[in-house]
């Protein structure tokens, strides 16, 4: 059961620096005769764990996939750059790097939590930051729950929620003897209650390295580095109201997001969860139910996609 998720080695690599610190490493997977998929992954998490979404696209995408700063295959820098206008940059920098090194060709972006609201705050910083070669911008993309909240009484309720899982991130465990503690100690959690087999197994395996002393294992984005980024968002989910005319399509959970014609078409996909489960910020899962659409069976049923596995 725990090898049920076994991420294959990438196609190939490629370092991108992104200052003097800090790498990144693209992975390319997948078919790369196919259309080009950009995936990237929530905060404290790592792209490899979505390994169960991504891999039912291989046989036809071209996948890079990247992990953000401090997370996943990267080394740990400086806390001090660990934030959102310097993980903006870093966006702009791999999708630059993403064409020079793979080759030109249009680009859906997929991404989750943090790095969609990274990605979308990247459409505002383009013209400043970025290059403005249209090659470098996407066709498509497509954003999982990235953490918005439109100005006004419901920020005041969004920013209670983020400063609780900022200071439950602070105080969360980071040293684990074996990773088979870590992911027995996810099997107590609500909000892992519902994923697949071999996730929880997975997640350890994905999110956690040898500690430095190799006394067991530490997590790969220190908890204070994860906390930080939660303090940043709270600065910024409004902003994207603000930026940009959103309007809801189906649902109050699922919003059309008009953007610039040459970024293309953006589509933003909010996990169902109700307003019930929203206010529950204080149960101890709450912040993990940021792996919402790649991980949970109970999604399933709501975007009937066939890697999800129902009771």
């Amino acid at each position: 059961m725990n090898n049920v998720w076994e991420v294959p080695e990438p196609l190939s690599t490629c370092e991108v620096q992104l200052d003097d610190d800090t790498i990144t490493i693209l992975r390319r997977h997948g078919n790369p005769a196919g259309p080009r998929l950009v995936l990237s992954h929530g905060n404290g998490l790592a792209s490899d764990l979505y390994y169960p979404f991504w891999s039912l696209l291989a046989e036809d995408f071209d996948l890079i996939i990247f992990d953000l700063r401090n997370h996943g295959w990267n080394t740990v820098g400086p806390r001090a750059n660990h934030n959102v206008p310097t993980l903006v940059r870093d966006h702009l920098c791999i999708f630059e790097a993403i064409d020079q090194h793979y080759g030109n060709k249009p680009k859906t972006g997929i991404f989750h939590s943090a790095s969609a609201l990274i990605t979308l705050l990247s459409l505002t910083t383009m013209a400043d930051l970025g290059p403005s070669d249209q090659s470098n911008h996407f066709s498509t993309m497509i954003l999982f729950d990235p953490p918005l909240c439109k100005p006004g009484n419901s920020q005041i309720e969004f920013d209670e929620a983020a400063e609780y899982a900022a200071e439950v991130t602070r105080r969360r465990g980071y040293l684990f003897q074996t990773e088979e503690d870590f992911s027995e100690l996810l099997s107590f959690l609500p909000g892992f209650s519902r994923l697949v087999p071999g996730v929880r197994e997975l997640m350890a395996r994905t999110t956690l390295r040898k500690a430095a002393d190799g006394q067991g294992f530490e997590l790969r984005c220190p908890r204070d580095y994860e906390a930080q980024i939660v303090d940043y968002m709270r600065s910024f989910s409004a902003q994207i109201f603000r930026s940009f005319r959103i309007r809801p399509t189906h649902s109050d959970h699922r919003y059309g997001l008009p953007i610039s014609r040459r970024a293309g078409h953006l589509c933003l996909l909010a996990t169902a969860r109700s307003r019930r489960e929203c206010r529950q910020r204080r149960n101890p899962g709450f912040r993990h139910r940021a792996l919402g659409p790649a991980l949970s069976r109970r999604h399933s049923a709501e975007r009937r996609l066939p890697f999800w596995r129902l009771r």
